[in-house]
């Protein structure tokens, strides 16, 4: 009863949710770098990575700022600088590969490369960042142009150790497509249509060959094309759902694993002198974490009560998605049954469809339920509830929408096959 009570509540609001795996930063550390995140997540999804898994501001030594110190701000996929007044990105995946700390125009410190997974699992052992500048030193070096639409040969292997595959490609997108004179370095057509809509200097020029690994992505073995460039690290999974096939690497996060590796330093005050924005703080540390499309809007509407939850806006006004984290001693089986009939209460006018399935989520075995009805008051309803354990912890993902058919179903499956837990 208590279970039907909360999801009836939950659906009640209509809001979807994702997870953050971490505290959030205490908000945009500088106006100007608020105005490049929402710029960026306009142009494609995940951009930068969401606030609630962003780092407080710091200040850095850079020679050439003001004071020899200039305020920076980490996401996920990239760093934000304010450098005389101006906003820059750091060429983070340059440095992290030549193992070179930038401190100036010119000025730099030598440190090791992390073995930190350049794609997919924290836990893969390949391939990494210091796998690719040692075993795989040969796809750094400079090449030729290859011909266009020459298939992506090279590989890395579960040793780390780079080579090439005579496996067919039959993938447009797993061909060469352009040509970095800059650099010397091919680029993968997949990667020529991305970084032509996410721009040049956002990505920057490749410094890598694109090459081929399998990866574990949410504990499943998976196929990936992956290339490093100045700024960023792309991959390419041709088994994801369009809107998610190519996906930058969180080199941002890596980057300050990597530079902070025995504790960042001091949070910096906003350039501005005043105190951060206000944002919504939810602990969900080591929890799950999934990705979403940029066409989602997070809620930052403050929760007071319940189990710790996140919110997002899907671009249908009235589709929501909730999701949640509780310890769980119930069987799965039994948890379903329980939101079966909260559903059906909430569909109190009656449920036109329903089914059941397994399906794994992050690879752990999984259920969902989805229905399709009407209020008491003949509204139309329909959503789909996923839930699966993971380590002790129940995950629920609540998809709502005041809509006879669930919409938007293509976002929705791409958020539950990015799916990461994170303990």
């Amino acid at each position: 009863m208590q279970r039907s009570r909360m999801i009836l509540a939950l659906m009640g609001v209509m809001v979807v949710l994702t997870l953050s795996t971490t505290l959030a930063a205490g908000g945009f550390t500088n106006p100007a770098f608020e105005q490049q995140w929402n710029a960026g997540e306009a142009l494609t999804p995940n951009f930068w990575g969401p606030l609630t898994t962003a780092k407080d501001g710091v200040s850095e030594p850079y020679m050439e700022a003001s004071g020899g110190n200039r305020l920076v701000q980490y996401f996920d996929k990239g760093r934000m600088e304010l450098t005389n007044g101006a906003v820059t990105n750091g060429l983070l995946a340059t440095e992290i590969v030549t193992g070179r700390v930038q401190t100036g125009d010119s000025t730099f410190e030598n440190k090791l490369q992390p073995a930190i997974a350049i794609a997919g699992d924290a836990e893969n052992t390949a391939p990494t960042y210091v796998g690719l500048a040692t075993k795989g030193a040969a796809l750094l070096q400079p090449t030729n142009s290859a011909s266009t639409g020459a298939p992506v040969v090279a590989i890395i292997g579960t040793d780390g150790a780079a080579g090439t595959t005579d496996a067919a490609v039959s993938d447009p997108a797993m061909t060469m497509g352009a040509y970095d004179g800059p650099t010397r370095h091919n680029v993968a057509q997949a990667f020529v249509d991305y970084r032509n809509k996410a721009g040049l200097p956002t990505i920057g020029y490749a410094i890598s060959e694109p090459f081929r690994s399998t990866v574990k992505v949410g504990g499943t073995a998976k196929n990936v094309m992956v290339q490093v460039f100045e700024r960023r690290a792309l991959t390419y999974t041709a088994s994801n759902p369009a809107a998610f096939k190519v996906e930058m690497g969180n080199i941002g996060l890596h980057y300050f694993q990597w530079r902070y590796a025995n504790g960042a330093p001091p949070a910096a005050s906003t350039g501005s002198g005043a105190p951060p924005a206000a944002q919504r703080t939810i602990d969900l540390t080591n929890a799950v974490a999934f990705r979403y499309p940029a066409t989602w809007n997070l809620d930052t509407s403050p929760i007071t009560d319940g189990p710790p939850r996140v919110t997002l806006i899907g671009p249908t006004p009235t589709l929501l998605l909730n999701v949640q984290v509780t310890d769980q001693t119930d069987p799965l089986d039994t948890v379903l049954a329980g939101y079966v009939q909260a559903a059906h209460k909430l569909a109190s006018g009656g449920v036109t469809s329903e089914a059941t399935a397994d399906r794994p989520l992050g690879g752990e075995p999984g259920k969902t339920y989805s229905f399709s009805g009407t209020r008491a008051n003949k509204s139309p309803v329909s959503g789909l509830i996923a839930v699966v354990f993971h380590k002790g912890k129940e995950y629920d993902f609540f998809f709502l929408a005041d809509t006879a058919t669930l919409p938007n179903m293509d976002d929705i499956t791409g958020i539950l096959a990015t799916i990461t837990y994170q303990s």
